[in-house]
């Protein structure tokens, strides 16, 4: 249920009071109804207290409640005015007009009450076509264009769904400096702190095993 001036709504006609937990943001929806309705071809009954007594005008929407206390809120009764003209159902916060309305000038056109505001259609289209258009496009360099050569060369898709792609190697690994001095430090370190924390030295042994097994690196005897 789409409610609209609720606090008015409630001391005009009744006095009842719900306890709710409400989700607060920036808009609800658009403006409802999206154009104002011309009622003066349809009576309404003088006594009938409705819940938005200007419902044919276009305004913000203030709150959307659940199905279930929008259930709570329905009252016996209903009023059928015209076979154009939305019925009126009795709830607690006064008489609710509920249903399609069809303009008398052409009875064919159905004017339905889901709306949405023009900015948010526009920023929702500006982000789209932004992400559509992706990074400005720039020339590759040729290390990126061999790393697209090789994807395209070397990738697969498995049964479920996973892509595969062979580890890209440089060809001039040959000329890489000498790092054996840094590695050896670095895993002196790691050995210093496999020392303090035993299970955390049992826990790396495992993975190393694990990893060799899988055949993703191999012992090199010098």
């Amino acid at each position: 249920m789409i409610l609209r001036t609720v606090s008015e709504a409630r001391d005009n006609v009744s006095t009842c009071q719900y306890e709710i937990q409400c989700l607060i943001t920036p808009n609800v929806t658009g403006v409802i109804p999206s154009a104002k309705i011309d009622v003066s071809f349809y009576n309404i009954p003088f006594d009938v207290q409705l819940a938005d007594p200007e419902f044919y005008k276009p305004e913000k929407i203030d709150m959307l409640l659940r199905a279930k206390l929008f259930l709570q809120l329905l009252r016996p009764g209903h009023i059928k005015i015209d076979e154009d003209f939305p019925e009126l159902r009795g709830a607690s916060l006064g008489w609710v007009v509920a249903g399609v309305f069809r303009e008398r000038s052409n009875a064919n056109e159905v004017q339905h009450s889901l709306t949405t505001s023009l900015d948010d259609v526009e920023e929702a289209i500006q982000r789209f076509w932004k992400l559509e258009e992706g990074p400005d496009a720039s020339p590759l360099t040729s290390e990126e264009q061999e790393c697209e050569a090789h994807f395209l060369a070397t990738h697969r898709r498995t049964e479920d769904g996973r892509y595969i792609v062979r580890l890209p190697f440089r060809d001039n690994a040959n000329e890489l400096n000498d790092c054996r001095s840094v590695a050896l430090k670095r895993f002196q370190m790691l050995q210093q702190r496999l020392q303090k924390n035993p299970e955390l030295k049992q826990q790396y042994i495992e993975f190393m095993r694990e990893y060799e097994q899988l055949g993703h690196c191999r012992e090199i005897r010098e």
